[in-house]
């Protein structure tokens, strides 16, 4: 008799082989029957495997999970807003960003850098461009400025057949993204080039200033790479216009204090000629 220890995710697994003859083998009920021990030990491997699977989708410390972030709910709205909390400690700084796909965690939106003086607020990131009747799995993910990554616990939600995802404002002229944090509306999605884009935004009654700002971003750009910004008035509600100079699509990104940290990202637009 051999013992096969394999240890993963914390749990020791303990595999007796009987090493003996084919015949043997070919005693032990399965839908597979091996022919030789060698086939045999094989077979058993896979079923290491598997159990190794299973327990690895149901430990608490499922690719790395940190206790330091939480992963909270999506909000499905206009969008999927998919929101987290972190715990900074003595950091001055971090980078967040959420992973999220069907089958796999293969896309990711845009790393931002989160300072001391808001981390202990609610992160979110509003995506859009879903599969229509589809489940999606996310996930948060937070990078001191060392390198070490911090992760939330994998969670799912569900995009609406039939609406994908997308549900529409109540005034049938704009569309709103709405957090905690603010709100932008834009008074439609489609622009032709040249048109004047009105932008309507709201912030707490905690967080007015003159230092708020609103950039206007391509897509997947980073915070820095705005085409056009504005300031914000000290209320908590507003209207800003800007010219659609810019083909492609594109997006509105509301700001605290001159800081880099976006709060709120917009509805996607498109400006063709």
């Amino acid at each position: 008799m051999h013992i096969l220890h394999l240890k993963k995710t914390g749990v020791l697994v303990a595999v007796c082989m009987l090493v003996a003859t084919p015949a043997t083998a070919a005693s032990i009920s399965s839908p597979y029957q091996p022919q030789t021990t060698l086939e045999y030990i094989a077979y058993l491997q896979g079923v290491v495997d598997a159990l190794q699977a299973q327990i690895a989708a149901q430990t608490t410390n499922y690719q790395g999970v940190s206790s330091r972030v939480e992963t909270l709910p999506a909000e499905l709205k206009y969008e999927v807003t998919l929101r987290s909390t972190f715990v900074i400690g003595s950091l001055s700084s971090v980078y967040a960003w959420f992973e999220y796909g069907e089958d796999s965690l293969t896309n990711a939106t845009t790393r931002t850098r989160i300072s001391k003086s808001v981390a202990a607020d609610e992160y979110a990131r509003t995506i859009s461009n879903l599969r229509e009747g589809a489940v999606y799995k996310y996930r948060a993910v937070y990078e001191s400025p060392s390198g070490t990554k911090y992760y939330g616990a994998i969670r799912t939600f569900s995009t609406i057949t039939g609406a994908g995802g997308v549900s529409t404002d109540d005034s049938s002229s704009g569309s709103t993204v709405s957090t905690s944090k603010g709100s932008l509306t834009v008074d439609k999605t489609a622009y032709t080039y040249g048109d004047t884009i009105t932008l309507s935004w709201t912030v707490p009654s905690t967080k007015t200033s003159t230092s708020n700002w609103v950039g206007l971003y391509e897509s997947g750009d980073s915070n820095n790479q705005y085409q056009r910004w504005k300031y914000l008035s000290a209320n908590t509600k507003g209207t800003l216009t800007f010219s659609a100079e810019k083909l492609g699509n594109l997006e509105f990104r509301l700001f605290y204090n001159n800081s880099y940290d976006d709060v709120v990202t917009s509805r996607k637009i498109t400006v063709t000629k």
